[in-house]
């Protein structure tokens, strides 16, 4: 199962109705998913967006939909329990290198 796959069955069981969800799924980075989904957003003339991600993630995915001329909303999808704490400090280190790569690959959106 993919992620995005998996992010639908969440979003149905949370009750969003399924035919208000699109999969983009062939993505394997937040740069892929950000240029994967610009022509399906065309498609159905969005314009504004809302962004569920980890709260570490959010503020890189808002800035490259943003550069992709997106207006975003970003909203922190919070993980709770005994593996919050690692979660985070693993999430946070993750974003160091992920930053500088979303700057250089911004320059292409």
């Amino acid at each position: 199962m993919s992620e995005a796959e998996a992010m639908r069955d969440l979003a149905t069981a949370a009750g969003v109705p399924v035919d208000r969800i699109v999969l983009e799924d062939r993505s394997t980075t937040t740069f892929e998913h950000v240029a994967n989904l610009r022509p399906i957003a065309v498609d159905h003339g969005w314009r504004r967006l809302v962004v569920v991600t980890d709260p570490f993630h959010l503020p890189r995915a808002c800035y490259l939909f943003r550069r992709a001329g997106f207006d975003v909303e970003g909203v922190p999808a919070e993980r709770r329990g005994a593996s919050a704490r690692r979660w985070w400090i693993e999430g946070y280190l993750r974003e160091i290198p992920a930053w500088i790569k979303a700057i250089w690959q911004a320059r292409r959106l």
